[in-house]
């Protein structure tokens, strides 16, 4: 188990050098509103120098002062509450007061990105050669997420390529994940603490790469994750992803055949025992194996379906050319 250790402000005014030390000073998953900044491989003589946190300050003066963590051997502070679009000078500093900073050793200088929102998501572009972007924060008690597999910025399309490093961090109302075709990597800590985590749709053929810690803290074994058809194998082969319950979409009703449409209404979703159907026509239930399950013939105005007789799961419900999508949970 890891042990994680605060590192309290107890230093004083002369034991902060002035000068940078030696040490490996990197910095990670910046985004609108946060960044992490990681500092390593700290000798002896730099121990004592290093202060107990770090500040940093932006360009018009505001400062944002945190104490550090301690994991593994890494001196790590997780800034948030940053302004988008705002350059920020980090220094080594030690808090002697609730008004008075001592700083120490400048280490780097970063840019917070402006990002622009699309649904309950938050993209930044992050290469203007590749026209690539990612997903980089989300919207306060997002439930159900669907990251694009393009976004449009300046008139310009950029494949959503990208889950950044902390994006969903402590989303704890998350149930429901839709991952684009084109994301190729999800980054640390990405998914840490989002519990309620239960179904994951990946559109993509390629597995993405996870990054360490991308879903630290959850139940893989636990969490349904449905890939395009034939591609089961080929996610069950992968390190990373062998770990989930994996489930194929073949039933001709795949994910990319639901549509937003209002021809007819599906609720409550996620349903327990019965589902209501406002429309007319043919109903057809499919389950996620491609199975019909229950089928109603010239339904009009409203109709209730019994469904305490299924199992947990991701089902569709198809009336026509438009699909809605339900998950049953009991």
């Amino acid at each position: 188990m890891k042990k994680l250790v605060k590192f309290f402000a107890i230093v004083i005014a002369m034991v902060i050098s002035s000068n940078v030390f030696s040490t490996t000073v990197t910095l990670s998953g910046v985004t609108r509103t946060s960044a992490t900044i990681t500092i390593t491989n700290i000798s002896n003589s730099d121990a004592a120098h290093i202060g107990s946190g770090l500040v940093a300050i932006s360009t018009n003066g505001t400062k944002i002062y945190k104490e550090y963590s301690y994991i593994d051997g890494i001196y790590y502070v997780i800034f948030t509450g940053l302004q988008p679009n705002t350059t920020y000078t980090v220094y080594t500093a030690a808090e002697i007061s609730s008004n008075e900073l001592i700083y120490g050793a400048e280490l780097r200088t970063f840019t917070t990105l402006t990002g622009i929102k699309v649904g309950n998501l938050y993209y930044a572009m992050i290469s203007n050669t590749t026209n690539e972007a990612a997903v980089i924060d989300y919207e306060q008690n997002a439930r159900d997420i669907t990251i694009d597999e393009n976004i449009t910025y300046n008139g310009q399309s950029y494949n959503v390529t990208t889950i950044a490093d902390n994006c969903f961090n402590d989303c704890s109302k998350l149930k429901e994940l839709t991952i684009g075709k084109n994301v190729s990597y999800i980054g640390s800590n990405a998914f840490v603490g989002c519990n309620s985590l239960t179904y994951i749709y990946c559109k993509a053929n390629i597995p993405a790469d996870l990054a360490k810690y991308a879903f630290e803290g959850l139940t893989p074994s636990n969490i349904t994750c449905t890939v395009p058809c034939g591609q089961k194998v080929v996610y069950q082969a992968t390190p990373e992803w062998k770990w989930f319950k994996i489930a194929e979409d073949c039933g001709g009703v795949g994910i990319e055949d639901v549509e937003e449409g209002n021809v007819f209404s599906v609720y409550p979703n996620p349903a327990n025992e019965q589902i209501t159907i406002e429309g007319k026509g043919d109903i057809t239930v499919i389950n996620n194996a491609g199975q019909v399950v229950k089928t109603l013939n010239g339904i009009r105005g409203i109709k209730e379906i019994n469904v305490s007789d299924l199992e947990n799961g991701v089902y569709y419900i198809k009336n026509g050319n438009v699909t809605k999508k339900v998950i049953i949970e009991k």
